[in-house]
């Protein structure tokens, strides 16, 4: 969500900083437009054609989707795609394995070890161990 908290007076001299999605950017711009603003102008880093906001400005188009990892948000994003693949109990190799066969992703096992213990931690996953083997799987932890 973003929130201006100093408006000028005429709104006209309002000028910001956003960067997410274009129904985040779509929003945004129905209320800087309200502000009647002197000018607006948009920029992306990367614009994909099925946005649903056409900025004036991209560093980058691209024609076909492709999830894009940026700095801020690896960690984020990694844990979002471990917790789609994980639709039955997996071990770390099968979940690398998903991860690169579905979204093109390549993860260290180091950084997967440190991210599924992050999300048991915060009770995201869980640790289970299926008969006699000792072998330790992620399952997405159900809530109710």
């Amino acid at each position: 969500m973003i929130k201006i908290t100093r408006t000028p007076p005429d709104g006209r001299s309002l000028r910001f900083c956003l960067i997410d999605t274009g129904d985040t950017f779509t929003v945004t711009m129905d209320y800087v437009k309200g502000k009647n603003p002197s000018e607006i102008k948009s920029a992306v880093l990367h614009y994909k054609i099925r946005s649903t906001f056409v900025p004036d400005y991209q560093a980058e188009m691209q024609d076909e989707w492709k999830w894009i990892m940026y700095l801020w948000a690896v960690y984020e994003d990694l844990t979002g795609f471990i917790k789609r693949v994980l639709t039955k109990p997996m071990t770390h190799g099968e979940i690398r394995k998903a991860l690169k066969t579905n979204f093109d992703i390549k993860i260290s096992k180091k950084d997967l070890l440190e991210m599924s213990n992050d999300m048991e931690t915060i009770g995201e996953i869980q640790k289970i161990k299926k008969g006699a083997l000792v072998k330790n799987q992620w399952i997405p932890r159900i809530r109710w």
